[in-house]
């Protein structure tokens, strides 16, 4: 797992023949982990490292804002790293996808990182399988275009996190499969 966070958030790795853009031949990340797992922690750990490495601006999506911060060191009170994380509050489906959608036409530097937390929220508003779907592709197409934006060798991340069901509950198995392609 360390591993491949650090290959997400390596800032220019030499590309590989036959690679025009290596940021871009990186898989998103798909964090899965019970309640209370540290997914949240662990996603703002991502975007602190991205902070300071002087890459641009980190996307921190999350339905609702955090009540304290998750990482307590000297990076996560540093105010310039603090300053780089731009925390965007979606409080639906709807309001998500529109963020997305209009993403490309924000002004000043392509973020470095776009992350999710709490898709399992944004999935539980009965979207059938074609609009979970839709936000699966919208996510992709959104980090590709920011890459596209940052240039070949950097590239743009795309972590999200997604609460597994308890053991009992009955999950979603369809959305999680489509989410996974």
């Amino acid at each position: 797992m360390a591993e491949t966070l650090r290959r997400v958030l390596e800032p220019g790795r030499a590309a590989e023949p036959g690679e025009e853009n290596a940021a871009e031949a990186e898989p998103p990340l798909l964090l899965l982990g019970g309640p209370g797992s540290g997914k949240t922690a662990l996603l703002f750990a991502a975007a602190l490292e991205a902070a300071g490495d002087g890459r641009g601006p980190v996307f921190f999506l999350t339905r609702r804002p955090l009540q304290s911060l998750p990482y307590r060191t000297r990076a996560a009170l540093d105010p310039l790293r603090l300053q780089k994380i731009r925390f965007q509050y979606p409080p639906s489906t709807g309001e998500l996808l529109r963020f997305l959608c209009s993403a490309h036409e924000a002004q000043g530097p392509a973020p470095a990182l776009l992350l999710l937390d709490g898709l399992e929220e944004y999935l539980a508003e009965d979207l059938g399988s074609q609009e979970a779907a839709y936000l699966a592709a919208l996510l992709l197409d959104t980090a590709a275009h920011f890459s596209y934006r940052v240039g070949p060798g950097r590239g743009c991340g795309l972590i999200v996190a997604l609460q597994t069901p308890e053991e009992g509950d009955s999950g979603d198995a369809l959305q999680l499969s489509l989410l996974q392609r």
